[in-house]
């Protein structure tokens, strides 16, 4: 059985990044022109929701890992601009956390997330600064009679979670494929049922909206099973630069 393997999820060519523990995804493969070398895809398998990447983003990989991935007794996922590493980095590929850096980890842990950050408002249209509008903000309203349903003893987590100053972003997350499937399971419940509801209402769901909700999800989980957190800075090796944002933005 293999130790662990952590699944880049991308939808485009891109670098391969740490030792060979990380596995490029391709996510969104079902509804892709592209192929991308040495990248498993989301749709490999009868049991995938691979063309819905366009409103679950990154978790069309997820669901693939849970329901095709076995006999590896450590899983993760990143992606291809955002890999756990030793600090925070731009451009040193060394600075990935490598299968025995991670195993380390995983001895003293539950989970591993990247560090928190500030929520800071608004952050791709769907994160609020204002607590006071927290009841008529649309993640908050599409989920919670979902999870007063499936999971009432969640409520309280969910609730405090959106009064939260800080969480964890990118759904990024490495723990046993055990702890990963428990997970899994809970959020695709919520989700699949959200989805379900605002389709029936007449509505739409909008483009990447599911993924992001899921981000919110992975950090009310987390919360309310009470895991030990191994919180890790994150590479970006597609961060730009504090100089070329300057000149992007005179050049506006």
């Amino acid at each position: 059985m293999e130790k662990i393997k952590i699944f880049v999820a991308t939808h485009k060519i891109a670098p391969n990044y740490g030792d060979s523990c990380y596995q490029m995804v391709h996510v969104g493969a079902e509804n892709s022109k592209i192929e991308i070398p040495n990248a498993i895809k989301d749709n490999c398998c009868s049991d995938n929701i691979s063309a819905k990447n366009d409103i679950y983003c990154e978790l069309t990989g997820l669901y693939h890992i849970w329901k095709n991935v076995n006999d590896i007794l450590y899983v993760g996922l990143c992606h291809y601009r955002r890999l756990p590493a030793t600090r925070v980095g731009v451009i040193a590929k060394k600075e990935v956390l490598s299968a025995s850096q991670l195993l380390m980890m995983l001895d003293t842990c539950d989970i591993i997330l990247p560090k928190m950050a500030k929520k800071n408002g608004v952050i791709n249209g769907y994160f609020v600064k204002d607590d006071t509008s927290i009841e008529n903000y649309r993640p908050y309203k599409l989920m919670l009679p979902v999870i007063k349903e499936l999971y009432p003893d969640y409520v309280e987590d969910f609730k405090t979670e959106f009064h939260t100053q800080e969480m964890s972003y990118g759904n990024i997350m490495v723990c046993s494929k055990k702890l990963f499937d428990e997970y899994c399971k809970w959020l695709f419940n919520i989700l699949f049922k959200v989805e379900h509801d605002i389709l029936s209402s007449g509505d739409h769901v909008e483009p990447r909206e599911l993924g992001y909700y899921s981000e919110w999800l992975l950090n009310v989980w987390v919360r309310h099973q009470r895991l030990n957190v191994k919180y890790v800075p994150l590479f970006l090796p597609e961060r730009p630069s504090v100089i070329k944002r300057i000149i992007n933005k005179i050049s506006k």
